[in-house]
């Protein structure tokens, strides 16, 4: 579903991103790990078409979306959603607003069937005529991801969607989108700093350090027998907060 290749960023004379080459299959759930400023949401942006690489190239489906050259297909035209750690929904919009927001290319009746049907895969539909200024942090993020999941993305991003609730509610959230992933068959990419969703949710990790990546594959083997005393230490040391 996506290949990426040498994919590099830089901002001034910082490297945000290095030489970053992983595969993600059709259905597969990734979590992108690694601690704060490790070029987690950097990586998620230039998928999603809102920042360009340096260097390197990004593939979805066989297609060139984006590479050094400056070959680029934007956001819209891409197939792929990002739901942003901040929500980044409307407040002059209800819920129902916000998550038919990108569905004007359809009728008016199957964008309402549609937005129906988003709201009660998220368990919201109670909420449909709720302000968004009136909602808790696990409400906002399920209008987020109907959001997302209403313009049916061939690759959903996710940037840190559990980072601003509870562990209570993390679970609850974590338990609605296992059973919709599998349902779907989606295809996503979950960046989290926090190895107790990725153990909970994803099917492999990659690790980055310091805008590189320095470990792939499930997060029990690379936590038992990464050859990288820093990558066994910071996936041990969050698995066992679960």
């Amino acid at each position: 579903m996506l290949e990426l290749s040498g994919i590099s960023k830089q901002r001034k004379s910082v490297k945000i991103l290095d030489q970053v080459s992983f595969v993600l299959e059709k259905g597969a759930i990734l979590a992108v790990l690694g601690p704060s400023g490790s070029g987690k949401t950097s990586l998620l942006r230039i998928i999603a078409g809102l920042d360009q690489p340096d260097s390197g190239s990004l593939l979805r489906g066989g297609v060139l979306l984006a590479d050094e050259s400056g070959r680029y297909v934007p956001p819209e035209k891409r197939g792929i959603v990002m739901a942003f750690q901040d929500t980044a929904l409307f407040p002059h919009l209800n819920v129902e607003g916000n998550v038919g927001f990108g569905l004007f290319n359809l009728p008016k009746s199957e964008r309402k069937d549609r937005v129906e049907e988003e709201l009660v895969r998220l368990g919201i539909i109670h909420l449909r005529q709720r302000r968004v200024i009136d909602l808790s942090g696990g409400e906002l993020q399920r209008v987020s991801m109907a959001r997302a999941l209403a313009v049916r993305p061939s690759v959903l991003l996710l940037d840190e969607p559990f980072s601003s609730v509870d562990r209570l509610v993390r679970l609850d959230l974590i338990h609605c989108l296992d059973k919709i992933f599998a349902e779907l068959d989606m295809t996503a990419i979950l960046v989290t700093h926090d190895a107790r969703d990725a153990l909970e949710l994803a099917d492999s990790v990659i690790v980055l350090r310091d805008g590189r990546l320095v470990a792939q594959g499930t997060l029990q083997a690379l936590a038992d027998t990464s050859e990288d005393e820093w990558v066994r230490s910071f996936l041990t040391s969050g698995m066992q907060s679960v």
